[in-house]
């Protein structure tokens, strides 16, 4: 008895302390984490969004350029044809 620092009880009090500080502590780290995790989400679903548009525009683009060269095609190959015919 006469070597222990301190008694059975203020050891368990002590653990009980720091348990409870640690449980605090994983509480707090967790949450923060949740946060940054959603706010990672969520800038995630943006750049994707923006990554969706602007690949709708280029794909607009891309169908008008089509749409022209085809009437460009069909403009050009109408004397031919005509021409064929005759």
């Amino acid at each position: 008895m006469l070597l222990a620092p301190q008694s059975g009880e203020q050891t368990r009090t002590l653990i009980r302390e720091k348990g409870i500080e640690l449980r605090d502590q994983v509480e707090l780290t967790a949450s923060d984490a949740r946060a940054k995790a959603e706010r990672i989400a969520e800038e995630a679903r943006s750049r994707a969004a923006d990554l969706q548009q602007r690949g709708q525009v280029v794909l607009e683009e891309q169908k008008t350029r089509i749409e022209q060269a085809i009437e460009r095609g069909k403009k050009a190959a109408q004397p031919k044809r005509a021409e064929v015919e005759s």
